[in-house]
């Protein structure tokens, strides 16, 4: 939890997490398109692929967002940024 963090370093984290999980409630409103836009460049199992991002989305996001184990929510949040 923020215990030992400042309120500025609090703020940065849920604006951070935020972003994340705001695209990934957007994001899966329109799970189909999303769907079809990733197999039409070729990847395979898109299905599988999208659920897995949102995954890494809403974990890393709401890890970050509470403050519990914040280096594996931001590993999470970085790996997905990467690989998209």
């Amino acid at each position: 939890m923020h215990v030992d963090n400042s309120v500025w370093q609090i703020v940065a984290h849920l604006m951070i997490a935020f972003l994340f999980l705001f695209r990934c409630f957007t994001g899966m409103a329109n799970f189909k398109e999303h769907a079809a836009k990733i197999a039409s460049r070729g990847v395979p199992l898109a299905n599988l692929v999208l659920v897995g991002g949102f995954g890494f989305m809403l974990a890393g996001g709401t890890m970050v967002a509470l403050g519990v184990r914040e280096q594996i929510g931001a590993a999470l949040l970085i790996v997905f940024t990467m690989a998209a």
